[in-house]
């Protein structure tokens, strides 16, 4: 939806990358919270409880009016511990929870109430660079970096591509964090 929407809204030969996230519960999809209320709601609803978190990567290429589109996915199945109403009040009053689907992000201090994850972290880290450099006549990966200890691993990739029009850089760095079989994030 994002990138298909930014892809209407500009013209010319453009790239345009786009991740989305929405939580799967029920068979229901929480995408972002619309209120404090909503909020509180998908929290107590995914409290103590498992729920899928599915991440999508868009890679939009048109050049020379031709249009090219790469899109991947991953999943992962996230446990959050049981919340009190003190707990759920509190993350909502003092983080942003209106711009996360399911009101919650990991790796702004939710981790705290995370239970437990399970995913593949390699798949991952491959499908997003494959996804970045398939995705662009000019992207490159620039630098690299992967880190192990224990259970933990950490995966940062830098990629830079320059524009048609003339020789301005982008870079995007991408960090990946997983937790002995959790998801990435």
């Amino acid at each position: 939806e994002k990138a298909k929407d930014v892809l209407e809204k500009t013209r010319g030969d453009r790239i345009i990358i786009s991740c989305d996230t929405v939580v799967l519960k029920n068979n229901k999809i929480y995408g972002k919270p619309k209120n404090k209320e909503d909020a509180y709601n998908m929290l107590k609803l995914l409290s103590g409880d498992s729920h899928e978190v599915l991440s999508c990567l868009t890679v939009i290429k048109v050049k020379d009016n031709k249009k090219e589109e790469y899109k991947t996915y991953g999943s992962g199945i996230v446990y959050i511990d049981e919340m009190t109403d003190d707990e759920i009040n509190s993350w909502i009053e003092n983080n942003n929870p209106y711009d996360k689907a399911g009101g919650y992000a990991i790796q702004e201090g939710f981790a705290k109430y995370i239970e437990k994850i399970e995913g593949d972290f390699y798949s991952v880290v491959k499908k997003i660079e494959n996804g970045i450099i398939n995705g662009s006549f000019t992207a490159s990966l620039e630098e690299s970096s992967d880190f192990c200890s224990g259970d933990a691993r950490c995966s940062v990739r830098v990629f830079e591509r320059y524009s048609y029009a003339g020789g301005n850089r982008v870079s995007l760095s991408v960090t990946l964090f997983q937790n002995g079989d959790s998801p990435v994030y």
